[in-house]
């Protein structure tokens, strides 16, 4: 079974960072806004390594040193059981909102089912979704999908997306700069857990 995420951002609010009315569903241009956006989404998401869409999941995952265990999507807004073998395990407490702390449970592997993401999906996300999203329909319209040459910026709001001219690997593409992923990933990514030896 395949699941689809949504989009962070609707055609609406790209039309009105573009500053245009927006298309009519039944049009092209509506079509290729959503393709856009979805792509744009994609590429957060991969930037970020996290669904960020509100869901839940049962996941099976060993608690390291200290009885902590990580949880892979956060964050981790309730949790719903902790098993292990099957059997609830009644002693348990949420440390941050990617962390349980199970004591006395080293090296046991744990079913956990949680429900975890944002129920909204924060502004800047919904930002730089658009600032991709332009960037993606404005390189088609040059016909070269900014891999080498002719769009140089392209600008959304307070956020901008600048491409190299040469081809190849220096090419560019549609991404976001270095600093502004580094920002994403620690603000909405899966925070690291220190774990004390002893």
């Amino acid at each position: 079974m395949t699941t689809v995420l949504s989009s962070f951002a609707t055609v609406a609010d790209l039309a009105g960072r573009l500053g245009v009315a927006t298309p009519a569903t039944t049009s092209t241009l509506y079509t290729q806004m959503t393709a856009a956006l979805s792509d744009a989404s994609d590429e957060l998401r991969g930037v970020i390594g996290q669904a960020i869409s509100a869901g839940s999941s049962t996941v099976t995952v060993r608690a390291t040193p200290g009885g902590y265990v990580r949880l892979p999507a956060v964050p981790a807004t309730a949790i719903t059981s902790v098993l292990d073998d099957g059997v609830a395990v009644d002693y348990w407490r949420q440390v941050d909102s990617a962390t349980l702390l199970v004591p006395s449970y080293y090296g046991r592997t744990l079913t956990i089912t949680y429900s975890h993401g944002w129920t909204v999906v924060p502004g800047e996300l919904v930002k730089w979704t658009c600032v991709l999203a332009a960037a993606s329909l404005a390189a088609a319209q040059s016909g070269n999908l900014g891999l080498s040459g002719g769009l140089s910026s392209v600008g959304v709001d307070d956020g901008r997306v600048t491409w190299a001219t040469n081809s190849g690997e220096q090419g560019g593409g549609v991404t976001i700069p270095e600093r502004v992923a580094l920002r994403l990933r620690a603000t909405y990514g899966a925070p690291a857990i220190t774990v004390e030896h002893r």
